[in-house]
């Protein structure tokens, strides 16, 4: 189980953590059993949320949070 991050939705921690393990729309909708327009929808929803305007900041983001699974 992924941690909560507050304001998050479960699936949008999810989406982040596979952008911050450098993952394209495409790998991480397959991954995730998705379409690439639903990931970009919680990515938008995501970045939205955390006042971000790109992928390497909500990754960069992610890493400081220890989102991430090793």
């Amino acid at each position: 189980m992924l941690p909560r991050v507050v304001g998050l939705t479960q699936r949008e921690v999810e989406v982040l953590r596979l952008v911050a393990q450098f993952r394209t729309n495409a790998e991480i909708a397959d991954e995730l059993c998705v379409s690439d327009k639903t990931v970009e929808y919680h990515l938008a929803n995501t970045l939205g949320k955390l006042d971000m305007n790109s992928r390497r900041d909500a990754a960069r983001w992610a890493w400081e949070k220890s989102l991430l699974e090793l």
